[in-house]
C-alpha cells in the first residue's frame, strides 16, 4: 500500500538522458496531469490540492520505457 500524501507530490530524478513525461492516473484511467521533463530538471513537484481522495497511478514514460509507481492522495 502507498504512502498516503495530500497537497505536493515531488518527484525526483538523479538525470534524464531522454524526453521523459510524466503522467498521473486516478482509479479509473482518467489521466489528471501530464509534464514534459526536460534533460536539466532533477524535481517535479506537482501540486494534488485539486486531486480527490484516493489511489493513483504514477507514469514515467523515459525514451519509450515506462516506469510505474501506485500514489494515494488523502485531503
Amino acid at each position: 500500500m502507498p504512502s498516503p500524501f495530500s497537497s505536493v507530490l515531488s518527484v525526483y530524478f538523479p538525470s534524464i538522458q531522454a524526453t521523459t513525461e510524466l503522467k498521473i492516473y486516478n482509479s479509473t484511467g482518467i489521466r489528471v496531469y501530464k509534464k514534459t521533463l526536460s534533460q536539466q530538471q532533477k524535481l517535479q513537484q506537482v501540486n494534488t490540492s485539486a486531486f480527490s481522495k484516493g489511489t493513483y497511478w504514477i507514469t514515467l514514460n523515459i525514451a519509450g520505457k515506462n516506469i510505474e509507481s501506485k500514489i494515494a492522495v488523502k485531503q
